[in-house]
């Protein structure tokens, strides 16, 4: 089975940035939404807390990686994204789909 495209774009990255305000993460939400798919990860903490408190969003955009800090930004920006048609590579994914949901009011179709 040959791997498709996007998914060996996913492996050649060199490129990470920190995405703390935004004007940046509307920026990396264009570049996604020129994409076929994107990867998405979620840290979180769960300990004492009614709800996971998210502390960082990992997005492979092809050419690179994005480190969205949650503590800085509106996360609001991200529903256009995980509204669209673009795929999102996750895995084991059901706690971050439940994250996203509770701080972006949306998550990947």
């Amino acid at each position: 089975m040959k791997t498709p495209k996007f998914l060996v774009a996913m492996t050649n990255v060199a490129n990470i940035k920190l995405i703390e305000n935004s004007s940046e993460l509307l920026s990396l939400i264009d570049q996604c939404l020129e994409l076929e798919a994107y990867a998405l990860d979620t840290e979180f903490h769960r300990e004492k807390s009614y709800y996971p408190k998210l502390a960082l969003i990992q997005i492979n955009y092809g050419t690179g990686v994005a480190l969205v800090d949650p503590t800085a930004i509106s996360l609001s920006p991200l529903q256009e994204l995980f509204n669209s048609q673009q795929i999102a590579v996750m895995h084991a994914c059901a706690q971050d789909l439940e994250v996203l949901q509770h701080y972006c009011n949306a998550r990947p179709k």
